[in-house]
Protein backbone atom coordinates (compact mmCIF):
# COMPACT_ATOMS: atom_id res chain seq x y z
CA UNK A 1 0.00 0.00 0.00
CA UNK A 2 0.97 3.41 -0.67
CA UNK A 3 2.95 4.90 2.27
CA UNK A 4 0.72 7.48 4.63
CA UNK A 5 3.03 10.66 3.84
CA UNK A 6 3.03 9.81 -0.32
CA UNK A 7 0.16 10.32 -2.74
CA UNK A 8 -1.81 7.17 -4.03
CA UNK A 9 -0.06 8.26 -7.53
CA UNK A 10 2.82 6.79 -6.30
CA UNK A 11 1.74 2.79 -4.64
CA UNK A 12 4.37 0.69 -4.09
CA UNK A 13 3.92 -1.94 -6.76
CA UNK A 14 5.08 1.09 -9.23
CA UNK A 15 7.99 1.58 -7.54
CA UNK A 16 9.16 -1.27 -5.63
CA UNK A 17 8.56 -3.31 -8.42
CA UNK A 18 10.34 -1.81 -11.23
CA UNK A 19 13.32 -1.24 -8.58
CA UNK A 20 13.28 -4.87 -8.17
CA UNK A 21 12.93 -5.68 -11.49
CA UNK A 22 16.15 -3.13 -12.86
CA UNK A 23 18.04 -4.75 -9.56
CA UNK A 24 17.71 -7.73 -10.92
CA UNK A 25 19.16 -7.48 -14.49
CA UNK A 26 21.93 -5.57 -13.12
CA UNK A 27 22.73 -7.86 -10.80
CA UNK A 28 23.33 -10.59 -13.52
CA UNK A 29 27.23 -10.12 -13.14
CA UNK A 30 27.24 -10.09 -9.42
CA UNK A 31 27.83 -14.03 -9.04
CA UNK A 32 29.77 -14.70 -11.86
CA UNK A 33 32.65 -11.75 -11.10
CA UNK A 34 32.14 -12.96 -7.60
CA UNK A 35 33.50 -16.30 -8.20
CA UNK A 36 36.14 -15.06 -10.96
CA UNK A 37 37.24 -11.62 -9.52
CA UNK A 38 39.85 -13.83 -7.68
CA UNK A 39 40.48 -16.27 -10.05
CA UNK A 40 41.12 -13.64 -12.86
CA UNK A 41 43.51 -11.39 -11.04
CA UNK A 42 45.39 -14.27 -10.28
CA UNK A 43 45.52 -15.15 -13.93
CA UNK A 44 46.88 -11.77 -15.20
CA UNK A 45 49.33 -12.16 -12.21
CA UNK A 46 47.92 -9.99 -9.39
CA UNK A 47 49.00 -10.71 -6.26
CA UNK A 48 46.57 -11.49 -3.28
CA UNK A 49 47.38 -7.34 -2.05
CA UNK A 50 46.36 -6.33 -5.28
CA UNK A 51 43.28 -8.75 -5.65
CA UNK A 52 42.32 -7.15 -2.13
CA UNK A 53 42.70 -3.49 -4.17
CA UNK A 54 40.19 -4.74 -6.84
CA UNK A 55 37.90 -5.00 -3.89
CA UNK A 56 38.82 -2.18 -2.25
CA UNK A 57 38.87 0.50 -4.74
CA UNK A 58 35.23 -0.20 -5.62
CA UNK A 59 34.56 0.73 -1.99
CA UNK A 60 36.62 3.73 -2.37
CA UNK A 61 34.59 4.69 -4.73
CA UNK A 62 31.38 4.84 -2.99
CA UNK A 63 32.71 5.95 -0.07
CA UNK A 64 33.84 9.52 -1.83
CA UNK A 65 30.58 9.93 -3.51
CA UNK A 66 27.67 8.31 -1.22
CA UNK A 67 27.56 10.68 1.04
CA UNK A 68 27.34 13.40 -1.36
CA UNK A 69 24.93 11.98 -3.66
CA UNK A 70 22.65 10.98 -0.80
CA UNK A 71 22.41 14.68 -0.17
CA UNK A 72 21.42 15.47 -3.81
CA UNK A 73 18.94 13.19 -3.97
CA UNK A 74 17.16 14.93 -1.19
CA UNK A 75 17.23 18.08 -2.83
CA UNK A 76 16.85 16.67 -6.35
CA UNK A 77 14.90 13.69 -6.32
CA UNK A 78 15.94 10.26 -6.50
CA UNK A 79 14.76 8.82 -10.23
CA UNK A 80 17.59 11.20 -12.24
CA UNK A 81 20.06 9.13 -10.01
CA UNK A 82 18.87 5.56 -10.85
CA UNK A 83 18.39 5.73 -14.52
CA UNK A 84 22.44 7.30 -14.19
CA UNK A 85 23.44 4.48 -12.21
CA UNK A 86 21.78 2.52 -14.65
CA UNK A 87 23.38 3.84 -17.51
CA UNK A 88 27.16 3.51 -15.89
CA UNK A 89 26.39 0.05 -14.75
CA UNK A 90 25.97 -0.85 -18.29
CA UNK A 91 28.94 0.77 -19.40
CA UNK A 92 31.04 -1.14 -16.55
CA UNK A 93 29.95 -4.34 -18.38
CA UNK A 94 30.94 -2.86 -21.39
CA UNK A 95 34.69 -2.21 -19.89
CA UNK A 96 34.85 -5.57 -18.90
CA UNK A 97 33.86 -7.13 -22.37
CA UNK A 98 36.53 -4.97 -23.86
CA UNK A 99 39.72 -4.29 -21.95
CA UNK A 100 40.70 -7.67 -20.50
CA UNK A 101 43.63 -6.40 -17.82
CA UNK A 102 44.23 -5.76 -14.69
CA UNK A 103 44.07 -2.43 -14.98
CA UNK A 104 41.01 -2.63 -17.26
CA UNK A 105 39.59 -4.35 -14.35
CA UNK A 106 40.39 -1.57 -11.64
CA UNK A 107 38.89 0.58 -14.17
CA UNK A 108 35.66 -1.36 -14.33
CA UNK A 109 35.29 -1.52 -10.76
CA UNK A 110 36.01 2.50 -10.52
CA UNK A 111 32.86 2.54 -13.18
CA UNK A 112 30.83 -0.03 -11.08
CA UNK A 113 31.17 1.81 -7.72
CA UNK A 114 30.20 5.02 -9.80
CA UNK A 115 27.08 3.32 -10.78
CA UNK A 116 26.48 1.43 -7.27
CA UNK A 117 26.63 4.98 -5.69
CA UNK A 118 23.99 6.77 -7.70
CA UNK A 119 21.05 3.32 -8.07
CA UNK A 120 21.34 1.70 -4.69
CA UNK A 121 21.18 4.71 -2.83
CA UNK A 122 18.57 6.52 -4.37
CA UNK A 123 16.56 3.07 -4.46
CA UNK A 124 17.23 2.90 -1.29
CA UNK A 125 15.78 6.20 -0.57
CA UNK A 126 12.91 5.55 -2.78
CA UNK A 127 11.44 2.58 -0.95
CA UNK A 128 11.42 4.61 2.36
CA UNK A 129 9.24 7.11 0.62
CA UNK A 130 6.91 4.79 -0.91
CA UNK A 131 6.50 2.48 2.32
CA UNK A 132 4.59 2.85 5.35
CA UNK A 133 7.02 2.59 8.76
CA UNK A 134 5.37 -1.00 9.27
CA UNK A 135 5.89 -2.63 5.51
CA UNK A 136 9.73 -1.16 5.23
CA UNK A 137 11.38 -4.62 5.85
CA UNK A 138 9.06 -5.65 3.50
CA UNK A 139 10.15 -3.30 0.41
CA UNK A 140 13.91 -3.84 0.94
CA UNK A 141 13.69 -7.88 1.76
CA UNK A 142 11.39 -7.67 -2.29
CA UNK A 143 14.28 -5.80 -3.87
CA UNK A 144 17.17 -7.54 -2.03
CA UNK A 145 15.49 -10.71 -3.19
CA UNK A 146 15.41 -9.87 -6.63
CA UNK A 147 19.05 -8.84 -6.49
CA UNK A 148 20.00 -12.19 -5.44
CA UNK A 149 17.53 -13.62 -8.12
CA UNK A 150 19.27 -12.03 -10.81
CA UNK A 151 23.37 -12.48 -9.64
CA UNK A 152 22.15 -16.65 -9.78
CA UNK A 153 20.87 -16.38 -13.00
CA UNK A 154 23.64 -14.48 -14.11
CA UNK A 155 26.28 -16.86 -12.87
CA UNK A 156 24.19 -19.67 -14.34
CA UNK A 157 24.06 -17.64 -17.65
CA UNK A 158 28.06 -16.82 -17.45
CA UNK A 159 29.04 -20.63 -16.95
CA UNK A 160 27.07 -21.67 -19.08
CA UNK A 161 28.82 -19.47 -21.90
CA UNK A 162 32.09 -20.61 -20.88
CA UNK A 163 30.84 -24.36 -21.03
CA UNK A 164 29.17 -23.47 -24.04
CA UNK A 165 32.67 -22.16 -25.53
CA UNK A 166 34.94 -24.65 -24.48
CA UNK A 167 36.18 -22.57 -21.50
CA UNK A 168 35.72 -25.13 -18.82
CA UNK A 169 38.29 -25.76 -15.68
CA UNK A 170 41.79 -26.32 -17.03
CA UNK A 171 41.58 -24.37 -20.32
CA UNK A 172 43.05 -20.55 -18.92
CA UNK A 173 39.36 -19.45 -18.75
CA UNK A 174 39.35 -18.58 -22.47
CA UNK A 175 39.15 -14.53 -23.30
CA UNK A 176 36.85 -15.07 -25.74
CA UNK A 177 34.38 -16.29 -23.24
CA UNK A 178 34.91 -13.69 -20.69
CA UNK A 179 33.99 -11.00 -23.79
CA UNK A 180 31.19 -12.99 -25.00
CA UNK A 181 29.62 -13.08 -21.52
CA UNK A 182 30.21 -9.51 -20.20
CA UNK A 183 28.80 -8.37 -24.26
CA UNK A 184 25.50 -10.19 -22.97
CA UNK A 185 25.46 -8.78 -19.26
CA UNK A 186 25.97 -5.08 -20.71
CA UNK A 187 22.81 -5.49 -22.95
CA UNK A 188 21.03 -6.84 -20.27
CA UNK A 189 21.90 -3.52 -18.50
CA UNK A 190 20.80 -1.89 -21.22
CA UNK A 191 17.38 -3.51 -20.88
CA UNK A 192 16.91 -2.35 -17.46
CA UNK A 193 17.49 1.25 -17.87
CA UNK A 194 14.75 0.92 -21.16
CA UNK A 195 12.48 -0.64 -18.39
CA UNK A 196 13.04 1.86 -16.03
CA UNK A 197 12.50 4.92 -17.73
CA UNK A 198 9.12 4.85 -16.86
CA UNK A 199 9.99 5.15 -12.72
CA UNK A 200 7.90 7.59 -11.23
CA UNK A 201 9.64 10.79 -8.98
CA UNK A 202 8.77 10.05 -5.33
CA UNK A 203 10.87 12.88 -3.62
CA UNK A 204 9.88 15.78 -6.08
CA UNK A 205 11.23 18.13 -3.60
CA UNK A 206 13.19 19.12 -0.74
CA UNK A 207 10.31 18.82 2.36
CA UNK A 208 10.84 20.36 5.43
CA UNK A 209 11.30 17.88 8.57
CA UNK A 210 6.91 16.92 8.73
CA UNK A 211 5.75 18.48 12.29
CA UNK A 212 9.03 18.48 13.95
CA UNK A 213 10.42 15.64 12.84
CA UNK A 214 13.91 15.10 14.28
CA UNK A 215 16.52 14.91 10.55
CA UNK A 216 17.78 11.79 13.05
CA UNK A 217 17.26 9.62 16.11
CA UNK A 218 19.81 9.69 19.27
CA UNK A 219 20.64 5.77 18.07
CA UNK A 220 21.50 6.56 14.38
CA UNK A 221 25.17 7.31 15.16
CA UNK A 222 25.58 4.09 16.88
CA UNK A 223 23.80 2.18 14.52
CA UNK A 224 26.40 3.75 12.12
CA UNK A 225 29.32 2.01 13.95
CA UNK A 226 27.66 -1.38 14.15
CA UNK A 227 27.65 -0.98 10.23
CA UNK A 228 30.95 -0.22 9.94
CA UNK A 229 32.11 -2.99 12.20
CA UNK A 230 30.20 -5.60 10.48
CA UNK A 231 30.71 -4.27 6.97
CA UNK A 232 34.81 -4.57 7.78
CA UNK A 233 34.86 -8.20 9.06
CA UNK A 234 32.50 -9.50 6.29
CA UNK A 235 34.65 -7.73 3.63
CA UNK A 236 37.65 -9.56 5.35
CA UNK A 237 36.47 -12.66 3.33
CA UNK A 238 35.78 -11.28 -0.13
CA UNK A 239 39.31 -11.86 -1.72
CA UNK A 240 40.31 -14.54 0.06
CA UNK A 241 37.44 -17.01 0.27
CA UNK A 242 37.92 -18.61 -3.28
CA UNK A 243 41.35 -18.70 -3.14
CA UNK A 244 41.41 -20.47 -0.09
CA UNK A 245 38.59 -22.94 -0.98
CA UNK A 246 40.54 -23.78 -4.34
CA UNK A 247 43.77 -24.47 -1.69
CA UNK A 248 41.83 -26.72 0.17
CA UNK A 249 38.73 -28.20 -1.42
CA UNK A 250 38.80 -27.73 -5.24
CA UNK A 251 40.37 -25.47 -8.00
CA UNK A 252 37.45 -25.72 -10.19
CA UNK A 253 35.57 -22.77 -9.84
CA UNK A 254 32.42 -23.76 -11.82
CA UNK A 255 31.86 -26.44 -9.64
CA UNK A 256 32.38 -24.01 -6.43
CA UNK A 257 29.68 -22.06 -8.25
CA UNK A 258 27.34 -25.19 -8.31
CA UNK A 259 28.29 -26.04 -4.91
CA UNK A 260 26.88 -22.19 -3.72
CA UNK A 261 23.50 -22.67 -5.69
CA UNK A 262 21.42 -24.07 -3.02
CA UNK A 263 22.30 -21.00 -0.87
CA UNK A 264 21.76 -18.26 -3.67
CA UNK A 265 18.48 -19.79 -3.90
CA UNK A 266 17.89 -19.47 -0.23
CA UNK A 267 19.18 -15.56 -1.05
CA UNK A 268 16.76 -15.11 -3.84
CA UNK A 269 13.91 -16.10 -1.65
CA UNK A 270 14.26 -15.75 1.70
CA UNK A 271 14.87 -12.07 2.05
CA UNK A 272 11.38 -11.06 1.36
CA UNK A 273 9.87 -12.84 3.53
CA UNK A 274 12.58 -11.96 6.69
CA UNK A 275 12.07 -8.80 5.76
CA UNK A 276 8.41 -9.21 6.40
CA UNK A 277 9.10 -10.80 9.83
CA UNK A 278 11.17 -7.88 11.10
CA UNK A 279 8.04 -5.39 10.55
CA UNK A 280 6.36 -8.18 12.90
CA UNK A 281 8.78 -8.68 15.28
CA UNK A 282 11.53 -5.88 15.55
CA UNK A 283 14.66 -5.33 13.43
CA UNK A 284 17.38 -5.97 16.12
CA UNK A 285 16.72 -9.75 17.30
CA UNK A 286 16.50 -10.74 13.60
CA UNK A 287 19.79 -8.59 12.96
CA UNK A 288 21.50 -10.23 15.98
CA UNK A 289 20.32 -13.76 14.98
CA UNK A 290 21.97 -13.39 11.82
CA UNK A 291 25.35 -11.75 12.72
CA UNK A 292 25.88 -14.62 15.11
CA UNK A 293 24.81 -17.39 12.74
CA UNK A 294 27.20 -15.45 10.21
CA UNK A 295 29.81 -15.85 12.54
CA UNK A 296 29.40 -19.75 13.25
CA UNK A 297 29.80 -20.16 9.64
CA UNK A 298 32.79 -18.06 9.16
CA UNK A 299 34.23 -20.24 12.52
CA UNK A 300 33.49 -23.63 10.68
CA UNK A 301 34.70 -22.68 6.97
CA UNK A 302 38.50 -23.38 7.84
CA UNK A 303 37.39 -26.74 8.85
CA UNK A 304 35.49 -27.40 5.60
CA UNK A 305 36.75 -30.10 3.20
CA UNK A 306 34.09 -31.01 0.87
CA UNK A 307 31.53 -29.79 -1.35
CA UNK A 308 28.93 -31.33 0.48
CA UNK A 309 30.07 -29.57 4.11
CA UNK A 310 30.82 -26.21 2.18
CA UNK A 311 27.06 -26.53 0.66
CA UNK A 312 25.54 -26.65 4.14
CA UNK A 313 27.84 -24.07 5.10
CA UNK A 314 26.94 -21.69 2.58
CA UNK A 315 22.84 -22.25 3.34
CA UNK A 316 23.32 -21.28 6.56
CA UNK A 317 25.06 -18.07 5.62
CA UNK A 318 22.82 -17.10 3.14
CA UNK A 319 19.60 -17.66 5.66
CA UNK A 320 22.38 -15.58 8.33
CA UNK A 321 22.31 -12.57 5.51
CA UNK A 322 18.53 -12.89 4.66
CA UNK A 323 17.51 -11.79 8.24
CA UNK A 324 20.11 -9.33 8.84
CA UNK A 325 20.31 -7.01 6.09
CA UNK A 326 16.45 -6.23 5.07
CA UNK A 327 16.39 -5.73 8.91
CA UNK A 328 19.24 -3.07 9.00
CA UNK A 329 18.41 -1.38 6.11
CA UNK A 330 14.92 -1.00 7.36
CA UNK A 331 16.11 0.34 10.75
CA UNK A 332 17.88 2.96 8.84
CA UNK A 333 14.53 4.65 7.55
CA UNK A 334 13.43 4.03 11.02
CA UNK A 335 16.13 5.80 12.45
CA UNK A 336 16.00 9.01 10.11
CA UNK A 337 13.25 11.92 8.54
CA UNK A 338 12.10 12.16 5.81
CA UNK A 339 13.62 15.32 4.65
CA UNK A 340 16.79 13.89 5.29
CA UNK A 341 16.11 10.24 4.27
CA UNK A 342 18.38 10.42 1.30
CA UNK A 343 21.45 11.76 3.29
CA UNK A 344 20.62 8.71 6.00
CA UNK A 345 21.46 6.03 3.06
CA UNK A 346 24.33 8.37 1.80
CA UNK A 347 26.27 7.94 5.69
CA UNK A 348 25.04 4.90 6.19
CA UNK A 349 26.29 3.64 2.38
CA UNK A 350 29.58 5.04 3.49
CA UNK A 351 29.77 3.18 6.78
CA UNK A 352 29.47 -0.12 4.32
CA UNK A 353 32.31 1.37 2.42
CA UNK A 354 34.38 2.21 4.30
CA UNK A 355 34.25 -1.22 5.87
CA UNK A 356 34.81 -2.34 2.41
CA UNK A 357 37.82 -0.41 1.90
CA UNK A 358 39.55 -1.70 5.24
CA UNK A 359 38.56 -5.05 5.12
CA UNK A 360 39.83 -6.70 1.61
CA UNK A 361 42.83 -4.81 2.63
CA UNK A 362 43.42 -6.47 6.46
CA UNK A 363 42.16 -9.55 4.56
CA UNK A 364 44.78 -10.21 2.26
CA UNK A 365 47.34 -8.69 4.57
CA UNK A 366 46.15 -11.69 7.45
CA UNK A 367 45.99 -14.09 4.98
CA UNK A 368 49.82 -13.53 3.84
CA UNK A 369 51.16 -12.73 7.28
CA UNK A 370 49.01 -14.68 9.64
CA UNK A 371 47.59 -17.76 7.60
CA UNK A 372 45.46 -18.62 5.65
CA UNK A 373 42.68 -19.31 8.62
CA UNK A 374 42.98 -16.06 10.22
CA UNK A 375 40.47 -14.03 8.15
CA UNK A 376 37.67 -16.36 8.99
CA UNK A 377 38.24 -16.19 12.58
CA UNK A 378 38.71 -12.26 12.45
CA UNK A 379 35.46 -12.44 10.83
CA UNK A 380 33.49 -14.65 13.29
CA UNK A 381 34.99 -12.64 16.09
CA UNK A 382 33.92 -9.44 14.45
CA UNK A 383 30.26 -10.68 13.91
CA UNK A 384 30.14 -11.51 17.69
CA UNK A 385 31.01 -8.60 18.69
CA UNK A 386 28.44 -6.67 16.21
CA UNK A 387 25.90 -8.75 17.17
CA UNK A 388 26.65 -7.86 20.95
CA UNK A 389 26.97 -3.95 20.55
CA UNK A 390 23.60 -4.08 18.64
CA UNK A 391 21.56 -5.65 21.45
CA UNK A 392 22.94 -3.51 24.00
CA UNK A 393 22.42 -0.25 22.50
CA UNK A 394 19.79 2.10 22.67
CA UNK A 395 18.53 2.56 19.60
CA UNK A 396 15.24 4.10 20.36
CA UNK A 397 13.51 1.22 18.46
CA UNK A 398 12.77 -1.93 18.39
Amino acid sequence: MPSSDRSADHPVDRVVGRLAAAALYISFPIGFVGFLLPVYGRMVGASPFEVGTLYSVFSLTTVVLRPVVGRLTDRAGRRPFILAGLAIYAAAQLMLAVFQSYHGLLASRIMQGLGSSLFWLASYAAIADVCDPAARGAGYGHVIAASARGGLLGALLGFGIFAAMGATAGTGYEPRAMAVAFLVYFLIALWALWRTRLLPETHPAAPAAAGGEPAYRPGYPTLLGIVFLTASVQAVLAPVLILFLQDRVTRDVPLLAVAYLPAALIWAILPGRAGRLSDRVGRRSLMAVGLLAGAAVSAALPAARSLITLTLLWVLEAGALSLAVPAEQALVSDLSGRATRGQAFGLYDLAVGLGYVIGPLAGTAMYQAWGQTAPFYANAAGLVLAAALLLGARLGTR
